[in-house]
């Protein structure tokens, strides 16, 4: 061996022993009674990669910290575990389905299918009693579809959890046994109407225009129409900038008529009452929205969630008392904007009007509309 290489091997081996030193008084001070706080430090520290279990975790556990979470305390390990297996696994929970018609009587032999979420779905029929009983898995809901000949289609939400706690032992929901009561709507008498999605442009604001919806105008000389079922009248300040405006839309009903608010049964395929209500109508319904720049100062809608009654041509005795009226209904409303320089609005709503004086019956059937341009399609062709 050469004197030049033996050199180097002295030295290689001089640099090893060196770094062996440094990283041992290294380690050393990383667990010193100086520094005790370092080692729960770099445990504590989100995993990268794999999760490696803590001393007492199980594979649950390991799943949650590989999620992010670090419980600080048994009981809020307990928690996490809690809701990270009920998210991941459900709850076992037995339903019953009562189903009923509009009058509260029991519907046999209707059709049931319960979503669980957790498992494949459940299907059957009620009994005699309108009653169908069966179990599934959920974390926090079922949907329900039911149905029948001869009744209009009902799909109902039911919440195992609604104010949030979740209540579930061993594996099932406190209480496991519940009870879903379900309207199923009955069809009783779809009759033909005049049912449009009308766009009304109103010649001028500050002033009713009233709307003939048998002839789907607004009345002479703006239109083609001869009665006025509803006025409209829009009132429209803009202080100069865009988002810095109110609009208001005034629905008066015509013929001493009157107009009522309601709230729509959105479980069902038929989502207003059968027939309208005889009494407590109000003569205007009001919609505004009022806003500057930063925020919506008033802001009154028909909301999805709701439809209006309306009564029109109204003929009264000598005593006062109503001999004629016609009913309808109107699902949804919206206005806006006519053109900048006018400032007028257009107002869209779709409505259903019974043309047979004194029948109250507001139940449409979609294959009969007497607007012969709209027998057929249409999206706002509902019951």
């Amino acid at each position: 061996m050469t004197r030049k290489r033996y050199l180097i091997i002295v030295t290689v081996l001089f640099c090893a022993v060196c770094v062996w030193f440094l990283w041992s008084d290294k380690r050393k001070s990383l667990i010193s009674d100086d520094t005790p706080n370092k080692v729960e430090k770099i445990r504590r520290l989100p995993p990268k990669g794999n999760v490696f279990p803590l001393k007492g975790h199980d594979d649950v556990d390991i799943e949650i910290e590989g999620h992010g979470y670090r419980p600080s305390s048994k009981q809020e390990r307990e928690e996490l575990r809690k809701s990270y297996l009920l998210a991941r696994d459900g709850a076992n929970v037995k339903l019953t389905f009562h189903v009923m018609d509009s009058k509260g009587q029991d519907v046999p032999n209707a059709l049931v299918r319960a979503c669980f979420l957790k498992n494949d779905d459940r299907k059957g029929e009620t009994d005699e009693n309108g009653l169908f009983t069966t179990e599934g898995k959920t974390d926090h809901e079922m949907i329900g579809f039911v149905k029948k000949e001869g009744h209009y289609d009902t799909r109902v939400v039911y919440s195992l959890d609604p104010e949030g706690q979740e209540d579930v032992k061993n594996g099932k929901w406190v209480p496991w046994h519940r009870t879903v009561e379900v309207t199923l709507k009955e069809k009783r008498n779809p009759i033909p109407m005049y049912v449009k999605e009308a766009r009304i442009f109103l010649p001028r604001k500050g002033e009713a225009f009233g709307y003939d919806f048998e002839k789907g105008d607004l009345v002479a000389p703006y239109g083609k129409g001869e009665q006025a079922d509803l006025s409209f009248m829009c009132l429209f300040e803009e202080r100069g900038d865009l988002l810095d405006y109110k609009s208001e839309l005034f629905i008066t009903a015509a013929q001493e008529g009157g107009i009522i608010l309601n709230a729509k049964d959105k479980a069902s395929q038929f989502v207003s009452k059968h027939e309208a209500q005889e009494d407590g109508y109000e003569p205007q319904f009001y919609l505004v929205r009022d806003r500057v720049q930063s925020k919506v100062l008033q802001n009154i809608e028909l909301e999805e969630n709701e439809y209006l009654t309306f009564r029109s041509r109204v003929t009264r005795d000598n005593d006062g008392n109503i001999i004629s009226a016609n009913f309808g209904k109107v699902y949804r409303i919206s206005y806006g904007r006519r053109d900048a320089t006018s400032g007028n609005v257009s107002v869209t709503l779709v409505y259903y009007f019974n043309p047979t004086p004194n029948d109250r019956n507001l139940e449409f059937d979609p294959d009969k509309n007497l607007f012969e341009e709209r027998k057929r399609g249409g999206v706002y062709l509902s019951p």
